[in-house]
């Protein structure tokens, strides 16, 4: 050590007041930043902000070696590093760290209580730095990670939740901090080796404020069930609380033994929203999803089995809208009198497409209103642990209205299996409706159970063949002397009518009245909502609409005189 070193080493320790627990040396150790000054606190002692001044304390290693108390607020030095090297900090403190470092052995090394703010430069941060249980060291490491907005939290081992709940706050930070985030999504990795256990009721992940969105990636959830052989005596463990946290990303995990995975129940004003599950394993849970109120969730190519429900609407008042559900396998729901997906609310924008259902009593309930598309699903009847002479239920409904019900394809190993099961108690039941598409279905499994319901698909799709053309210009002209020439055409094929304009020439604005004499082919494929349209100059300017009434009602409003055009077409059934 040259003497320049030595005086420029003791003059540091000289600055000091604890001088006995620290041995300042110059050397060059691996980390982010190559030459650094260190200081070695080599004794048990309070740490004050004297110890690390900002000025001269500034680029140094600082090796904690003994225990440290903080009680205060100590501001790092800029540029930094904290090596750990069988030491720790504890109390009740505030650490604020400058472009900061930490290194060495992290293993409880930071109480609890410490607080962990400024600019730090973490990469990942495991709950195995703090002391504390299990609940108390995974909390910390996510108000760490959230505090410093980009570090991944590494869960590597088995850490048990039991009697505890973690909480994902945001936090306060002002506009000017949230703009320096380098991702808005929170990652907590398991890298297929960690485990998250809760064996009491209540929730894993919750939130009492604001939430961040966050991923959750290749790790184990477990609850607890009292009875192995009987899926009812599942405690009541939920892993994620929807009502509060924000969007959640989950990939590559398995969930055994929740009572709920997904959860969100009480007011409207908390909608469970921007859930993406993908290549999940979902096995021997009370339920998957279960929603009150449900905005934009994906299930991705998960496997979902052996459960009591997969989705479950909460109430029959409340909303799912734009469940996507693709890719997935669904089986070993085989629980009588109950349901895969039991949609038991409004469901609207629905997406059940290319999935395996196999062994399930019911695969799909949807028993109210019902907006979207089920098609290209395979259903399977085989499962030795279904009771024999039960009939099974592919897809349970009230009322066609507003679902596209097509290409589903049934593989059978019995005669006991019906592909559309229609519930006539339901106030929501509808009789006068047909199925459109090429649903099949194998063997002696039957279509329907309701007698001519849907008795031959083949003649529903020979009726939907058929077209039906009608120029209706001059009855037009009836209700509207404005009009001159042109034409206005009403056409059906396949199920969808088109009302087109073609350069129709109008004298004068068009402010009221309406056209009466096709409401039957005309009829909206909603009753309850207006079909409407624009229609436009020869410059293409919107000049006004064609609408059709509740009623099936052709109606126009023009804004001026000219030569307009236009087209609406909506499905008829």
């Amino acid at each position: 050590m040259t003497l320049k070193t030595i005086v420029a080493g003791l003059l540091v320790v000289s600055t000091f007041a604890l001088a006995s627990v620290m041995k300042p040396e110059n050397i060059s150790v691996v980390s982010p930043i190559s030459e650094k000054r260190r200081v070695c606190f080599d004794a048990d002692a309070t740490l004050t902000q004297e110890m690390m001044p900002l000025d001269s304390g500034q680029n140094t290693i600082y090796v904690i070696r003994n225990l440290l108390k903080l009680e205060k607020s100590v501001i790092i030095p800029a540029n930094c590093v904290l090596l750990f090297d069988g030491g720790s900090i504890v109390g009740n403190g505030k650490i604020v760290g400058q472009s900061t470092y930490i290194t060495g052995l992290l293993l409880n090394v930071i109480g609890v209580n410490i607080s962990i703010n400024g600019e730090w430069n973490f990469q990942n941060i495991s709950p195995d730095w703090f002391i504390g249980s299990d609940v108390e060291k995974v909390q910390k490491a996510f108000d760490v990670s959230i505090a410093n907005r980009s570090a991944q939290i590494i869960i590597d081992r088995t850490y048990n939740l039991t009697g505890g709940t973690v909480y994902v706050d945001r936090g306060s930070h002002s506009e000017d901090e949230l703009s320096k985030w380098s991702r808005r999504s929170l990652i907590i990795s398991g890298n297929g080796e960690g485990r998250l256990i809760k064996e009491d009721a209540g929730f894993m992940f919750s939130a009492r404020s604001l939430s961040i969105d966050y991923e959750f990636d290749r790790l184990h959830f477990r609850g607890y069930i009292k009875n192995p052989s009987d899926i009812n005596t599942v405690v009541d463990m939920r892993v994620f609380d929807c009502r509060y946290l924000g969007n959640i990303r989950v990939k590559n995990c398995s969930f055994c033994h929740c009572g709920s995975v997904y959860y969100q129940t009480g007011g409207v004003n908390t909608p469970m929203q921007g859930n993406l599950s993908i290549g999940n394993q979902y096995v021997k849970n009370k339920c998957v999803m279960k929603a009150n109120e449900c905005w934009n969730s994906q299930f991705i190519g998960d496997l979902v089995e052996h459960g009591l429900s997969f989705v479950e609407g909460e109430k029959s008042n409340s909303n799912i809208r734009d469940l996507k559900i693709v890719n997935c396998c669904i089986e070993g729901f085989n629980h009588e009198k109950t349901a895969a997906l039991n949609l038991n609310c409004n469901t609207l924008g629905l997406s059940i497409c290319d999935n395996y259902f196999e062994a399930n009593y019911c695969s799909i309930r949807m028993p109210r209103y019902v907006s979207g598309t089920v098609t290209g699903n395979a259903f399977h009847s085989r499962g030795a642990s279904i009771k024999k002479d039960i009939e099974l239920h592919c897809i349970e409904l009230a009322r066609l209205t507003g679902v596209e019900i097509t290409a589903n394809n049934v593989v059978v190993d019995d005669d006991n299996m019906c592909l559309f099961y229609f519930d006539i108690t339901s106030p929501y039941y509808v009789e006068s409706q047909v199925l459109v598409g090429s649903n099949s279905v194998e063997g002696k499994t039957k279509l329907t159970n309701v007698e001519k319901k849907v008795k031959d698909l083949n003649t529903v799709l020979k009726l939907f063949d058929e077209s039906y053309i009608d120029n209706i210009t001059n009855k037009l002209k009836k209700d509207y002397p404005q009009i001159g020439e042109g034409n206005v055409i009403v056409s059906i094929s396949r199920g969808i009518t088109t009302i087109s304009i073609g350069n129709l020439v109008v004298n004068r604005p068009i402010e009221r009245g309406a056209y009466h004499g096709h409401s039957k082919e005309v009829k909206p494929y909603n009753p309850s909502l207006p079909i409407s349209g624009a229609i436009v100059d020869k410059d293409n300017n919107r000049m006004g609409i064609v609408f059709v009434t509740n009623d099936g009602d052709i109606g126009l409003r023009v804004n001026q005189p000219g030569i307009y055009n236009g087209i609406i077409t909506y499905p008829h059934l």
